[in-house]
C-alpha cells in the first residue's frame, strides 16, 4: 500500500476513461495517471478496514465486535 502511494507523489499525467479502463492500478501508475491517486486510496482504506476487522475478530472475538457494533448503532441514532 505504502509503495503504491509513494509512487503516485510524483504523477503528473492523466489518462483518459478510455484509456484507463481495464488497466489494473500498477498499469496506471506506470502510465504516470496522477488521477489513479485517488484510486489506490480507495483501495488502501478497503484494505486497512478489512485488515482492522480481522485483526479484532482475532483479538477480541465475533462476541465482542457484534456487541461493539451494537453500541455505536445507538449511539449513532441518539442524534
Amino acid at each position: 500500500m505504502a509503495d503504491r502511494l509513494a509512487l503516485c507523489i510524483a504523477l503528473s499525467g492523466d489518462c483518459t476513461a478510455d484509456e484507463a479502463q481495464g488497466m489494473d492500478l500498477e498499469d496506471r501508475i506506470r502510465a504516470g495517471d496522477r488521477t489513479v491517486s485517488y484510486d489506490v486510496i480507495g483501495q488502501c482504506i478497503e484494505e486497512l478496514s478489512a485488515w482492522r476487522d480481522a485483526l479484532g475478530e482475532v483479538l477480541l472475538g465475533a462476541e465482542t465486535l457484534s456487541r461493539i457494533a451494537a453500541l455505536k448503532a445507538k449511539r449513532g441514532h441518539r442524534c
